[in-house]
């Protein structure tokens, strides 16, 4: 220990200190001799030497990067090995899940019985293997307590949609596949928070581009990109705004600045849309209701939508018009009507719970139903983000453009790193925010379970 180290060893012994700091001491003694220095324990050296240690080190390292090598290239090139290895073990299992199935097997283990599941879709095909091979059948319709498997079916413009909602989780075997019903609502959604004309033009012609030369796999995923550059290019026109520059304040622009939507508008623009989405969430919920096993449910949804259009028409459309007694009873007779189908028909069972279930209902739609229309001034709040995060860009790099000689350098720098990482961060949020709206928002207010599980056919 340095604290304990006795200078006066330096002068007494033959004794030379080789390292130091503020907690140790190590020293070498030249010689022979019989001093015990108390304190201290001997440190024997080292038996390779420094030459061949630094050697090993170098060696070691260059296997290490090799491995390394190694084993990217072998996740570039597995991948497909490993995912046709894992088709095969899915295979595998699923025979030997069927073929060692002891209820399979009735007549003492001489007959063997196999029961699934297959598309209507893909029904004469299935009939005609088995009459083919003389094989015996009986089919029966799908029942919801069973649990059929799900198969989605969209047209082209909603398959291209299914991987986002595959995310959340597929629907339940009588419920609605909304996925071709929140996905024009998803485009306009990633236009209104991206919310720049300018990227939506980038986004565009980088997707077409790209889709020349991509694969198969990847074709349907860069549809949906030119998509959304579609959707950005007319929110971000609509808003005025190119690569963070306001239209309306542009020159040439002046006879059309009064077209572009100012943040006000924007704001209003958002609730509405909202509004729109919700109350759509809520017809599809009263179809959704008339598949299910209580049908009449469908009259609580229906009974919401007529609360909210007397309300819409009595207290803003004619709120200043002078009603009649006839129109004043009109009035009032539908909210008695609306208001007695949500009590009424929100649950199933005795009349009693019936009420205290639509008693609950309301509570939880007053509640929420203003929470959930305020979660989409997030749309605003987005589009306007971006818009500023590009306007700053646009000044820094006109203030650091002045500068003498590289001037015009910083200012083409700037201006490509600032907008491509505004254009990456703020893709970003324009697809995980309509998610959140998308699933939350309007799968709620549609009334959407999910819990469905994939159709995966037993095949080879």
């Amino acid at each position: 220990s340095t604290k304990k180290f006795p200078e006066d060893w330096l002068n007494d012994y033959p004794l030379e200190i080789v390292y130091q700091d503020s907690k140790t001491t190590k020293f070498v003694v030249v010689g022979e001799t019989e001093k015990i220095f108390s304190g201290s324990h001997k440190e024997y050296p080292p038996k390779k030497q420094l030459g061949k240690l630094q050697n090993e080190v170098a060696t070691a390292e260059s296997e290490i990067k090799n491995t390394e090598d190694q084993l990217k290239t072998m996740a570039k090139t597995g991948w497909d090995v490993l995912q046709n290895r894992m088709r095969h073990i899915q295979v595998r299992l699923d025979w030997l899940r069927v073929s060692h199935n002891p209820v399979a097997e009735v007549g003492e283990g001489t007959i063997q019985v196999l029961e699934g599941w297959v598309p209507v879709s893909d029904e004469e095909k299935l009939v005609k293997y088995l009459e083919d091979n003389h094989i015996l059948y009986e089919k029966t319709l799908a029942e919801a307590d069973e649990r059929p498997p799900i198969k989605l079916r969209n047209n082209k413009f909603g398959r291209l949609f299914e991987p986002i909602s595959k995310l959340f989780s597929l629907p339940a075997y009588q419920e609605l596949d909304l996925t071709i019903y929140f996905a024009p609502f998803f485009m306009l959604f990633f236009g209104f928070c991206l919310g720049d004309a300018g990227y939506g033009l980038v986004m565009l012609i980088g997707a077409t581009i790209f889709k020349r030369y991509a694969n198969k796999s990847m074709k349907p995923f860069l549809t949906l990109g030119q998509l959304f550059g579609l959707s950005t290019l007319i929110m971000g026109t609509i808003f005025g705004t190119f690569f963070g520059m306001e239209l309306a304040k542009v020159p040439a622009m002046g006879n059309v600045k009064d077209l572009f939507l100012d943040s006000s508008q924007v704001f209003n623009l958002s609730l509405m849309v909202g509004a729109v989405q919700i109350t759509y969430g809520i017809i599809l919920r009263m179809r959704n209701q008339l598949r299910q096993e209580y049908p009449l449910q469908a009259l609580s949804s229906a009974g919401w939508l007529l609360l909210f259009v007397t309300i819409g028409w009595f207290s803003y459309l004619w709120k200043d018009n002078d009603l009649s007694t006839l129109w004043t009873i009109v009035e009032k007779a539908m909210y008695v009507l609306s208001i007695g189908m949500i009590l009424l028909f929100s649950t199933n069972g005795p009349i009693h719970m019936r009420v205290l279930g639509g008693i609950w209902e309301m509570y939880g739609t007053v509640t929420g139903i203003f929470g959930d229309l305020l979660s989409y001034i997030r749309l605003f709040a987005l589009g306007i983000a971006s818009s500023i995060l590009g306007l700053v860009i646009n000044q820094m790099a006109v203030a650091f453009g002045k500068a003498p000689y590289v001037g015009p350098v910083i200012f083409i720098l700037i201006i490509l790193i600032g907008h491509t990482g505004n254009l990456a961060i703020s893709s970003l949020g324009a697809f995980v925010h309509p998610m959140r709206l998308t699933f939350v928002e309007f799968y709620k207010n549609a009334g959407f379970k999910g819990g469905g599980r994939p159709y995966m056919p037993f095949s080879k």
